[in-house]
């Protein structure tokens, strides 16, 4: 009985430490990237195409910054919402809103997974 209450405790530091885990375990960096200029579909112009890539680049470098500092999880989610919030509004600017909103909503659908691994990459997607 004891065994399994020690065992109860080390599964539930497991999966407790799991949630927030590195960002770079749950999805590299170049993968992160990659995902996010994934436009073709969304018939954006190459110039708007070129400048999202720059905007991504600068966001995921800014992304992993946060999620893997030794900040505490309170600062990592504001950290993460002024990103979201700065991200969006760039996006808006360099999208337009019907751009930007189709953009998000496809984003959302592809990033799911790994929003699920990391509860803090909710605040940031």
């Amino acid at each position: 009985m004891k065994f399994l209450k020690i065992l109860s405790v080390l599964v539930l530091l497991v999966t407790f430490q799991s949630g927030y885990a590195q960002l770079g375990k749950i999805i590299p960096k170049p993968d992160l990237i990659k995902t996010l200029d994934d436009t073709a579909d969304l018939g954006f112009s190459k110039d708007k195409n070129d400048k999202l890539i720059k905007q991504n680049e600068s966001f995921v470098n800014d992304l992993f910054g946060i999620v893997d500092s030794d900040k505490s999880e309170d600062d990592k989610k504001s950290a993460l919402q002024r990103l979201k919030k700065d991200n969006n509004s760039k996006l808006d600017d360099l999208l337009g809103i019907d751009g930007a909103n189709k953009y998000r909503k496809k984003m959302k659908k592809t990033l799911r997974p790994y929003k699920r691994k990391m509860k803090l990459l909710k605040f940031a997607l």
